[in-house]
């Protein structure tokens, strides 16, 4: 299969979707398949070594995603006239409106993936009216477009079905995998008798990472005999706050902050935890990375988490005390159970090698392919 995607990331950064991305289409690329990734590079930025061939954009000027779609206004047309893939994958349609418009007077399918709620994230930033109202619009027209529309989970694909009225059958969840041999539990106990209670991953707002906070001085005030510790391994918008938090709260001798992590010390980090934590409602690929680790973790009550099984213990996602409330019984509860820290840990193992190891999951994407091409890219 011949492949183009067409991503806002900037590969030369390292963090979640960035090594998501690159994990799927190294893997493509493993299995014979001809993987060509376009995506936005500052120049004379160094690159890790990828399996695909990459075609970096030079964006030079500003704003961002208007300079991403004049390049790709300008170079695809061109290159379709003597190169044609069998296939076209589009990341974060709302940026992305170019690709598709030429993948549709080519007649060549494409596939869209989305990663989010787009007029909640965009408010969320501060974005005017008529910005959010252009991008909503841009959305529609690639989802409208695509072949299949690929979300990161049942909420959103509601949304999705909502406001721009695509047909639930042309929607569909985008595989996120993990590499089960990077990732993998300690095989030692630890020493101390302490229990670390960990996340990793970038502090923004919707994280919701202070109700973790305030829930870890919940647990210190109403169990004070237990032994824990916490470790936020990452960074983010929010980290000022959280480090004031953190003070306010006199949770200082047991909360530490690691700075920014390199994506490869991060198995090394995760083996470190004896719990993680999931505090928000969107799916992350942390959740597979924590999985694959062995990591009993706590996580939302939300339907996209449903198809994973449970390697956790769920809590309310609201937030409100009653949200805290529930974090903290179940912190509270793994910190003082052995036991089920353990049994949660060999279920998470066994759920990340049975559906979500990267092989499983090109299986499944090999094969949405397949039915997209053999029915002539007709949904």
């Amino acid at each position: 299969m011949k492949i183009w995607v067409a991503t806002e990331l900037d590969l030369s950064e390292t963090g979640g979707p960035q090594e998501h991305l690159i994990g799927r289409w190294n893997r493509f690329s493993a299995r014979g398949h001809d993987v060509t990734v376009f995506a936005p590079r500052p120049a004379g930025s160094p690159m890790r070594e990828l399996m695909f061939r990459f075609e970096p954009l030079d964006l030079c000027c500003r704003p961002r995603q208007l300079a991403l779609q004049w390049k790709f206004a300008r170079l695809w047309p061109e290159r379709l006239k003597t190169e044609r893939p069998d296939l076209i994958y589009i990341r974060a349609g709302q940026w992305l409106l170019t690709p598709a418009i030429a993948a549709t007077r080519a007649n060549i399918p494409y596939v869209c993936e989305i990663n989010g709620n787009i007029r909640l994230n965009l408010r969320a930033r501060g974005m005017p009216a008529p910005f959010v109202a252009v991008a909503t619009r841009i959305e529609r027209y690639v989802c409208a477009n695509a072949r299949r529309v690929l979300s990161v989970g049942p909420e959103l694909n509601d949304v999705l079905e909502h406001l721009h009225g695509i047909a639930p059958e042309k929607l569909g969840l985008s595989p996120a995998g993990v590499d089960t041999k990077t990732f993998f539990p300690r095989t030692s106990q630890r020493a101390d008798g302490e229990t670390v209670i960990g996340y990793a991953g970038l502090f923004n707002w919707w994280h919701y990472l202070p109700t973790f906070i305030r829930a870890l001085a919940a647990v210190q005030s109403s169990r004070p005999h237990l032994r824990w510790r916490a470790v936020l391994a990452g960074y983010g918008d929010e980290e000022d706050l959280l480090r004031t938090l953190v003070r306010t709260l006199g949770l200082s001798g047991r909360v530490s902050f690691t700075g920014r992590i390199a994506q490869e010390k991060m198995p090394e980090v995760l083996r470190t935890f004896d719990i993680g934590v999931m505090p928000f409602r969107a799916f992350s690929i942390k959740f597979l990375q924590y999985a694959a680790t062995g990591l009993p973790t706590i996580y939302p009550d939300a339907p996209h988490f449903a198809w994973l099984g449970d390697p956790g213990l769920k809590y309310r996602t609201d937030v409100s005390p009653e949200s805290e409330h529930g974090f903290m019984g179940a912190l509270a509860r793994l910190c003082e159970d052995a036991a089920l820290r353990a049994e949660l840990s060999a279920r998470a193992r066994v759920l990340a090698e049975r559906k979500l190891d990267w092989e499983r999951v090109v299986d499944q994407m090999e094969g949405l392919f397949s039915e997209i091409l053999s029915t002539g890219g007709q949904a």
